[in-house]
């Protein structure tokens, strides 16, 4: 059945099959266990198919999420783990993945399964993770020093390193741009438009006051 249910995601599923796939997962025995299992991870890990369907893996949990809610919550709650959980560890060899995971968040939210709070601190989390309890060393000092920036998350600051953001790893703004390429253009209007120009503001900023990553 494990073999089944990778076959329809990827392999089956295109543009022009996407409903015959829904039908068909629709039939499976959810009740089972073992396949339930096999649905989360499949509909959690979207780098397992083509990155051209991410947007389809996107629309069949919207579509599943009025027959199964509970498993749509979970799927949610699992990429933003996934994402954090990149950003904690930050390995190269993941890369792909976390690039497929953000991607599949933007696609989530344009199919109204997340919010745009959901959005947007994850945008802020992308630039700030890790920056809120770093060492550094003050001038003339000869060890380094601890030092709070904010009470959550702190900005990126110069002559500050961080070890799961290093001054010359850029992936990060690979990861904002791909989660505003998916869904930034939503943000057009309104009190979005405004969060959206507050953060771009404080990006830019970023980049061009440091120009070795965030710092």
């Amino acid at each position: 059945m494990e073999q089944f249910i990778r076959h329809l995601l990827c392999d089956v599923l295109t543009r022009k099959t996407v409903d015959k796939v829904l039908k068909l997962l629709r039939k499976l025995p959810w009740d089972d266990a073992e396949i339930y299992r096999v649905l989360f991870k499949m509909f959690s890990r979207p780098w397992k198919v083509s990155y051209s369907c991410v947007t389809l893996l996107a629309m069949l949990t919207y579509d599943l999420q009025r027959y199964h809610p509970e498993f749509a919550v979970a799927v949610v709650d699992q990429v933003l783990e996934n994402i954090r959980r990149g950003m904690e560890l930050n390995i190269y060899r993941d890369n792909q993945k976390r690039v497929a995971t953000v991607k599949y968040l933007g696609e989530l939210y344009i199919y109204r399964m997340i919010n745009s709070r959901v959005v947007f601190d994850t945008l802020w989390s992308l630039v700030t993770f890790g920056h809120r309890m770093l060492y550094h060393r003050l001038p003339g000092a000869v060890t380094d020093t601890l030092t709070p920036h904010n009470t959550d998350e702190g900005r990126p600051l110069p002559g500050v390193t961080c070890p799961i953001d290093a001054p010359d790893d850029f992936f990060r703004i690979r990861l904002v741009c791909t989660l505003l390429d998916a869904c930034g253009m939503c943000f057009d209007r309104g009190s979005h438009k405004r969060k959206l120009n507050r953060f771009l503001t404080f990006f830019q900023v970023c980049k061009i006051d440091t120009p070795l990553g965030f710092y």
